[in-house]
């Protein structure tokens, strides 16, 4: 309410909606912090505070949530990552993605002896959690580049190198990434959003991959060498600028724990779904306008109050 010009502040915050109607106050702690000091100033009235935890006791009595008030400790492990739910997401999380391009029919990898995995997306488990991961964990994701290790064991050599981060200048590691394009007989490129880009509340200014993320594939493409890239990420891009008609392009999205299924189109053999993705990835942003504020603060705003 208060990016929206609704209230200055957090204790306004919590009068308006709560005077509105609204019951309960999940994450910001309006409410803990504040409904105390505005009962004592007459601005809510503790009638209201009864009535409202009547309301929510009595839906959770007929929710049942009382009858069993302590959860056993076993029950997460009896219940959340058990194999068979792994092995479900896994072939949902193989059948969601899509080859956008499969530029001079390089996947599935065939007669490949050596792999360069590049980018900043290749090791990295804590981002393809996604947004709204809730406790999910890092090590519970299969890396791309430690998933085709396992599954080209024995048939090709992989060398890695990370380019660059997400964002950010740094091109320090262009040379080494180049480098391995060079050795190798093929890239497979990794690039995408951090999981904190996507989801509720995580507006962008601009729906391309970050400027160093494209710098970094232009650089390899000096190397002379086919290129595949992997796209993980929570909203469609735009990518004119990384000329996908002369590469392959693959869009993974964010695996989570069913990282493992990224490296299933690349075997031969492998069951790839071909098509077009229908959100905009091949558009020009400058197409784009909006004035609508989506969850941050607007700067003209600062402490004054819509009316």
């Amino acid at each position: 309410m208060k990016n929206q010009g609704l209230a200055a502040t957090k204790k306004e915050a919590a009068m308006r909606a709560f005077n509105a109607g609204l019951e309960m106050d999940m994450m910001s702690h309006a409410y803990d912090r504040h409904l105390q000091e505005l009962v004592e100033e007459g601005k809510v009235s503790m009638a209201q505070i009864d009535e409202s935890v009547r309301r929510v006791l009595r839906l959770k009595f007929r929710l049942g949530l009382f009858e069993r008030p302590y959860t056993p400790l076993t029950t997460e492990k009896e219940r959340f990552f058990r194999p068979q739910s792994r092995a479900t997401a896994g072939e949902l999380a193989a059948e969601s993605m899509v080859l956008l391009k499969n530029a001079n029919g390089v996947l599935p990898l065939t007669n490949v002896k050596k792999i360069a995995v590049v980018g900043p997306m290749a090791k990295n488990g804590w981002d393809l959690l996604g947004s709204w991961c809730g406790h999910g964990k890092d090590t519970d994701v299969e890396m791309l580049y430690n998933g085709l290790a396992a599954e080209f064991k024995d048939k090709a050599e992989l060398r890695y190198a990370a380019g660059c981060k997400q964002d950010g200048d740094d091109r320090s590691g262009f040379a080494e990434a180049v480098e391995a394009a060079r050795w190798s007989d093929v890239v497979v490129l990794c690039l995408g959003e951090k999981m904190t880009w996507s989801g509720e509340n995580a507006s962008r200014s601009t729906i391309a991959l970050p400027t160093i993320q494209e710098a970094l594939a232009v650089a390899l493409k000096e190397a002379g060498k086919p290129i595949v890239l992997v796209l993980s990420n929570g909203r469609p891009l735009e990518l004119n600028r990384l000329e996908l008609s002369a590469m392959p392009c693959l869009k993974s999205g964010n695996r989570a724990s069913t990282g493992h299924a990224q490296r299933q189109a690349f075997y031969p053999g492998a069951s790839i779904r071909p098509g077009s993705w229908l959100l905009p990835s091949l558009i020009q942003q400058d197409k784009f306008r909006s004035i609508t504020i989506a969850g941050r603060a607007d700067a003209g705003i600062k402490d004054s109050i819509r009316t």
